[in-house]
């Protein structure tokens, strides 16, 4: 895993400006379907103590099924969620 781990105060933050709410519902939504937690979120977050918003980046168009599933619950509580498309790595194509 590449991803690093937020600190206590940054936790505090992201959960500060998600709401209670949307925290419990990713619980809800979540806690029974193995390793959902961890796939499907988007690679970025954007904090403040007023608000939060997630970036997706994409080499290519598929998107996977953790982000078909998460995604749409994101939007739908009104967070921001922005996709960012580079192009391939040199040298590979994207399927």
């Amino acid at each position: 895993n590449c991803y690093s781990k937020p600190s206590a105060e940054d936790a505090a933050l992201i959960f500060r400006a998600l709401g209670y709410d949307f925290c419990r519902d990713v619980f809800l939504d979540d806690h029974n379907l193995l390793g959902i937690r961890h796939m499907g979120w988007p690679d970025l977050v954007g904090v403040n103590a007023d608000a939060i918003q997630f970036v997706e980046v994409k080499r290519g168009d598929k998107m996977t099924f953790g982000q078909l599933r998460h995604f749409p619950f994101i939007l739908e509580r009104s967070v921001p969620l922005y996709i960012a498309k580079i192009p391939p790595r040199l040298g590979t194509e994207v399927s």
